[in-house]
């Protein structure tokens, strides 16, 4: 495994400063020693190319520097021993080649006080500047495609205009991919909209015919109990009501009253026990009205039963309730034990017809 030395540099116009790193270097191994140049203002722009020239003895060799201005030491010059001087230089490309511009004055790098190559292994030798300039220019262009790749891939999920496969990163994972996403799911937002308004329309009707169903059966059992006992809500009705004097209840008891004194009392009571049974028929079709309406609707039917025939869903009510004693059914049966409880009379005196009754 090859160790790897640092040493670090100031550079500011032509002066180069030593800022850190080893002095001298030996090892028993190969190795490296990465060099970092921190660099002024005066030497980040206006160069198309800023080498590092290392010096030993009398060989010299450029190293270009890449863009974190970093290179390393030719491995070549740590194969003898020898101190190492560096100084930076900043050149443009003119006709393919380089015309310096700018150059420091050289500083010792490091002494090399033993061979760093005691196995006897030749180290590889340093490209020439140009071909390290190219190599960068390369890294740049490679680099550069490749954020290319990557910003097509994201836009539209294809890479040099063929789509990219499932297992790809930007598969699914790219702009086009979620505008078409947020197409649809627009779209979808707008259907569910429309099918909300819709809905909502639906349900505002039912709401307004269930209220209607239940308006209607409420006035069916009003009107039932009316005519069965000239009430509503269990008050009595007021004298210019369509029900005063004129439900069962009250054609009931004028019924029982009109028998002690007329004949026509039997034929009275059928006129009444025909009104009792519309009411009771009337307080029958309001029940099954109230019974397709809601809870409160079916309670004003049942009171409708009672008061008609003194039952509740079919079942005859119990001595404590209102309806008990209470309602159309019984009061037309009081009426006609009151006209069964007559005994009538028919006699002509002096040509005259004579009606009479008693009670038996």
């Amino acid at each position: 495994m090859m160790n790897t030395s640092v040493i670090t540099f100031q550079a500011n116009e032509q002066s180069l400063v030593k800022s850190g790193g080893i002095s001298e270097y030996a090892s028993s191994t190969a190795g490296y020693v990465l060099v970092t140049f921190a660099l002024g203002t005066n030497w980040t722009s206006g160069y198309d190319v800023v080498s590092a020239y290392f010096r030993q003895g009398t060989r010299i060799i450029p190293m270009v520097l890449n863009h974190q201005g970093q290179c390393f030491v030719p491995p070549e010059l740590l194969k003898a021993t020898g101190k190492i001087f560096v100084n930076l230089s900043g050149s443009v490309v003119v006709n393919n080649t380089l015309e310096e511009r700018l150059t420091t004055f050289p500083v010792e790098a490091l002494d090399v006080t033993k061979r760093a190559y005691t196995d006897g292994a030749e180290p590889v030798l340093t490209p020439s500047q140009i071909e390290q300039f190219a190599a960068l220019v390369k890294e740049d262009a490679d680099r550069a495609e490749e954020s290319s790749l990557k910003s097509e891939g994201f836009a539209v999920g294809e890479q040099e205009g063929e789509p990219v496969t499932s297992g790809s990163d930007y598969f699914e994972n790219n702009a086009k991919y979620y505008a078409g996403e947020a197409s649809d799911s627009a779209g979808d937002a707008a259907d569910s909209e429309a099918n909300a308004l819709i809905y909502k329309g639906a349900a505002e009707d039912a709401k307004v015919a269930a209220e209607a169903a239940r308006g209607t059966a409420e006035t069916q059992a009003l009107k039932s109990e009316g005519y069965a006992v000239g009430r509503q809500n269990g008050q009595f009705v007021p004298s210019g009501s369509t029900y005063y004097k004129n439900n069962a209840k009250y054609y009931s008891e004028e019924a029982g009253d009109s028998a002690r004194g007329a004949a026509d009392s039997e034929a009275n009571a059928y006129i009444y026990k025909g009104d009792a049974e519309n009411a009771q028929v009337a307080a029958e079709t309001a029940q099954g009205k109230a019974e397709d309406a809601e809870d409160g609707a079916e309670a004003q039917a049942l009171k409708a039963e009672g008061f008609a025939v003194g039952e509740q869903n079919g079942t005859p009510v119990s001595s404590g309730s209102p309806y008990y004693e209470n309602n159309a059914e019984y009061f037309k049966d009081q009426a006609w034990a009151a006209v069964a409880a007559l005994d009538i009379g028919l006699s002509v005196v002096n040509g005259e017809l004579n009606i009479t009754y008693t009670e038996a």
